[in-house]
């Protein structure tokens, strides 16, 4: 007899075991895929088996058969482990947050932000966790040396997947209130605190530029042109690209079209216009790239990884350490963009940054749209200014007296 393997059912993150009854298929579902109580329901299972070399047939009374649903009024089940809490919800969360190349998605935030909960209390289950328990786990962060607002960005990560399972009817809600802890305040625990982010100096950028290849060197001047984030900057695709006329691959882009953004998904477009330089330093990158790869900037001579972005930890660590060889302070790509706000604000207007950052109220939206967009333009050509300033005018002489003719 051929023993039914232990199976992933990978959009529900369950396990499960595949029978054979009178020739036909069936399923049985075990429980979260991984966890104990999955693994001791297969041996169940497959202890019962009675069949030959087909299978085996399901056995009475099992899970094959779907549930009778509960009746609105019934608790929920009781009992929940937090390794099973938390594989529901890290399986929900890989279906419903897009992951893009390149970038730490919010799963891997996710990730992160259970993982003390999960080390200090593997085997216990969300009921019986008490609110110093919750605190145990804040300490447990305070001390690895996580900032105040990391800690606090993270939590509010846990609190996120439990109201996803008591909105699921997995835990009760008042397990959502139990993990609810006062936020940390400035300077009031040993959590330390973020330094603001500052805009890096136009002459410490150039003196790291001058240490990075032409590929990472390319990519800080598009952000210094346009101030795009960073991922944006990684992640750009030629089929991002806004052309003249439409017509792709003619001339140089004039605009990028970003699909893929950190408020994407409350519907709002954004648009970068390219001034000319930034329009001719995109088209030079095409014009020395792979033709088939979709990506603007590519790892630097990858030979086994051809045609791959970069992600956000080599290109902040490349600059990094051309900061080092260049003996400058070390500075983050993410400061560009600041600098850009700062240099738009001082040539324009706060007004004129906003529009260039794509940074605006969503009620707002509508109203602003054109505006924007010519708002954005202005701010593109300010930041070209600042970065290439026109030369000083020359003195002109001053004017010669003829020479006074002498008396007669």
């Amino acid at each position: 007899m051929r023993i039914p393997a232990y199976c992933l059912h990978k959009p529900t993150g369950q396990a499960y075991v595949a029978l054979s009854e009178n020739g036909k298929r069936r399923t049985i579902y075990l429980g979260v895929w991984g966890t104990p109580q999955s693994r001791r329901r297969y041996a169940e299972v497959i202890a019962s088996l009675d069949g030959p070399a087909s299978g085996g047939t399901i056995p009475k009374g099992s899970a094959s058969t779907p549930p009778t649903p509960l009746p609105p009024s019934s608790t929920p089940p009781t009992g929940l482990s937090l390794a099973d809490a938390y594989a529901l919800w890290i399986a929900h969360a890989r279906t419903y947050y897009p992951v893009r190349a390149g970038t730490t998605s919010q799963v891997e935030n996710i990730e992160r932000s259970w993982e003390p909960l999960l080390t200090l209390f593997p085997e216990a289950r969300i009921e019986t966790l008490t609110k110093k328990n919750y605190t145990a786990v804040r300490e447990e962060m305070i001390r690895r040396g996580w900032a105040r607002k990391t800690i606090q960005r993270r939590w509010n990560l846990i609190l996120l997947g439990l109201r996803w399972l008591a909105g699921e009817e997995s835990i009760p809600d008042a397990a959502v209130l139990t993990a609810t802890l006062p936020r940390l305040r400035p300077h009031r625990s040993a959590a330390p605190e973020l330094p603001p982010i500052r805009p890096v100096p136009l002459v410490v950028v150039r003196a790291t530029q001058e240490k990075l290849n032409p590929v990472l060197r390319s990519m800080v001047e598009l952000q210094l042109l346009t101030g795009m984030r960073p991922g944006e900057v990684r992640e750009l695709r030629k089929s991002d690209l806004v052309w003249a006329d439409g017509l792709a691959g003619e001339g140089v882009p004039v605009a990028v079209q970003i699909s893929h953004h950190k408020t994407a998904y409350r519907g709002r477009p954004r648009l970068v216009p390219l001034s000319p330089t930034a329009g001719r330093l995109v088209a030079d990158r095409l014009a020395i790239g792979d033709s088939d790869c979709d990506w603007v900037f590519t790892l630097f001579r990858a030979l086994k990884k051809k045609g791959t972005p970069y992600k956000r930890r080599i290109y902040g660590l490349s600059i990094h350490k051309a900061c080092d060889r260049a003996g400058v302070p070390r500075w983050h790509p993410n400061q560009i963009r600041h600098w850009a706000a700062t240099e738009v604000r001082k040539h324009r207007n706060l007004d004129a940054a906003r529009a260039l950052l794509g940074h605006s109220e969503t009620a707002t939206t509508e109203i602003y749209a054109e505006m924007d967009a010519e708002a954005a333009k202005r701010a593109a050509e300010a930041l070209e200014k600042a970065l290439n300033p026109p030369p000083p005018p020359t003195p002109e002489a001053p004017p010669t007296t003829p020479p006074t003719p002498p008396p007669s």
